[in-house]
């Protein structure tokens, strides 16, 4: 439990500071918005890890079961998420 508990606290301090970024870079977000993209992002982040990281079987499963898969790089997948929940313009990098 002592180490769930450590781990929640540092979970906590995530979140906090990305509200903060938030709050900072994006003055415009409302309070309902920045919390819409910490519930949107961080689950989102939990399970990227199989969509951008393919073990081999997982690749070799794709190609026989014929899937047309593209995997994509953590940064390209979740460039495009922080993007779209910020809707922000394609050509524009300075997050």
């Amino acid at each position: 439990m002592e180490l769930i508990v450590d781990f929640k606290r540092a979970y906590g301090a995530t979140l906090r500071a990305v509200e903060d970024c938030l709050a900072t870079f994006f003055p415009e977000l409302l309070d309902n918005e920045r919390t819409d993209f910490i519930y949107s992002f961080f689950p989102y982040l939990f399970g990227l890890h199989a969509y951008a990281v393919g073990t081999v079987k997982q690749r070799l499963a794709l190609k026989e079961a014929k899937v047309n898969y593209t995997f994509y790089s953590v940064y390209q997948l979740t460039f495009n998420l922080v993007r779209k929940l910020l809707d922000i313009e394609k050509d524009n990098h300075n997050l």
